[in-house]
């Protein structure tokens, strides 16, 4: 039970406090039911609040230890009288998943991805993932991670990852060629939770690059480049849900440095950071803002840690540095720094189908500066519905650097 999930609460009887006579707890051993009572630290008989049951909820959905938590307080009679019973009911997660996607987006065709999780699989408490894409761009990775410390609120995990990223250089919005990159890389992870939505941590990755000869003869990294790096990560996400989400905000903030004094062979560093935030207006309507800025120096800065901006869709192997923008080809423009502002507005229709109009400005640049009277405007006009394959999108898109209009699409599952 991880950031969004599923959390059930029976109001109290007034906002102030109640009186619980005992705590019972359903769907759980008696093991994990001691757990919980330390973890609400409420001694019985007494009096309890609903922000502190509400806050202890939180606590236990962050730290992923059921599929779904809930609580219920029952007033039962005796012939002594009554008495007030606080119950709680704990659904606990399956042992494991396997999990198929396909998709094809504008830019890089058809995709498949195959999925796995195994919970308790090396330990109780922890979880394997598993992640193999297949398509022009390719990954495979895998991740150990584990819940530990008081109420499970911090998070280890360590990781192995391959990815084959496509780049595309372009020359006055026409690509002149098109190469691959070979990312291996290791990471070990320290984190902890803020509140039930939230991770603050700290992470090492050991990366190799180097050129895909494959896909083009013509190099785009040159000599191999191996490099540590360390960074700090925040991510928050309350979205609703992951495809055309209505209400919420999702936030990530990461900060990276590689230097010789870290035991790099490299020395570089970079900051991104990217929003969205999701107003509801009404029962139908939705407000969108969204803004990604991205700051790196270093003469050492590896290709791919250059940002980009172009394409309606987002692509999922160098989130950081990909930015989608309405009307401008997928990374058809590429910096060290970048500055983008988006404002939309997104309709339900009806059933599944959604209506969206989204205005994005921004810039990148090889020099940290703010002239918004240099930024790129674009515009995109999307229909799209939320079908049991994940998403189907059309977007109409246009900009003022390229007048000409034209429609992207997305079908399927986003990764």
């Amino acid at each position: 039970l991880g950031p969004g999930s599923p959390v059930s609460r029976s109001p109290l009887p007034n906002d102030d406090s109640i009186f619980i006579d005992e705590i019972a707890f359903e769907g759980m051993s008696e093991e994990q039911g001691r757990v919980l009572q330390r973890t609400l630290g409420l001694r019985v008989p007494g009096l309890v609040t609903s922000r502190r049951l509400d806050g202890f909820l939180n606590r236990v959905a962050a730290a992923q230890v059921f599929r779904l938590v809930s609580y219920r307080i029952d007033l039962e009679e005796e012939p002594t009288g009554g008495k007030t019973v606080l119950t709680i009911q704990g659904a606990e997660p399956q042992e494991g998943f396997l999990g198929f996607g396909a998709r094809y987006e504008s830019e890089y065709q058809s995709s498949v991805l195959l999925s796995a999780e195994f919970n308790d699989l090396l330990r109780t408490g922890s979880t394997v993932t598993i992640d193999w894409r297949l398509g022009q761009q390719l990954r495979l990775s895998g991740l150990l991670s584990r819940r530990f410390g008081p109420s499970n609120a911090l998070l280890g995990s360590v990781g192995l990852e391959y990815r084959r990223p496509i780049i595309d250089s372009f020359a006055e919005d026409s690509c002149t060629g098109r190469s691959g990159i070979h990312l291996v890389s290791g990471t070990l992870y320290l984190g902890t939770d803020l509140g039930s939505a939230g991770l603050l941590g700290i992470e090492v990755k050991g990366e190799h690059l180097e050129d895909d000869r494959t896909v083009s003869s013509i190099p785009f990294v040159g000599d191999p480049m191996d490099y540590l790096t360390v960074a700090g990560v925040l991510e928050l996400d309350t979205r609703n849900h992951k495809t055309l989400p209505e209400a919420g905000i999702f936030l990530n903030v990461r900060g990276e440095l590689a230097h010789p004094s870290l035991g790099s062979g490299a020395e570089f560093s970079q900051i991104s950071g990217r929003t969205e935030a999701y107003i509801p207006f009404s029962d139908r309507v939705t407000g969108l803002a969204r803004v990604h800025l991205g700051w790196s120096q270093g003469e050492d800065l590896p290709p791919h840690y250059l940002f980009s901006m172009g394409g309606a869709y987002k692509h999922y192997l160098l989130p950081d540095q990909e930015a989608p923008f309405h009307g401008v080809k997928h990374q058809s423009q590429r910096g060290q720094h970048l500055q983008l502002f988006g404002l939309g507005a997104q309709v339900r229709l009806w059933g599944p189908f959604f209506a969206g109009l989204e205005w994005n400005t921004g810039g990148v640049m090889d020099s940290w500066e703010w002239s918004p009277s240099e930024w790129t405007n674009g515009l995109g006009l999307s229909l799209a519905a939320r079908v049991a394959g994940g998403l189907m999108s059309a977007t109409l898109v246009g900009s003022d650097i390229d007048r000409r209009l034209r429609i992207e699409v997305d079908f399927g599952f986003a990764f």
